[in-house]
């Protein structure tokens, strides 16, 4: 599953990701401020 989120990639990687980066990842840097997460779908769901 995958989730578009308004950030950046650093934040994400501190405030999103931290702890569970076994479980989702950043699939793509769209912009500065705009990345796309992959995850399995608990997961991506418990992100939104």
């Amino acid at each position: 599953r995958m989730l578009a989120v308004s950030m950046r990639e650093e934040e994400v990687k501190e405030k999103l990701l931290k702890g569970i980066e076994h479980l989702a990842c950043i699939a793509v840097v769209n912009s500065p401020r705009s990345v796309t997460l992959s995850g399995d779908e608990k997961t991506i769901d418990d992100l939104e």
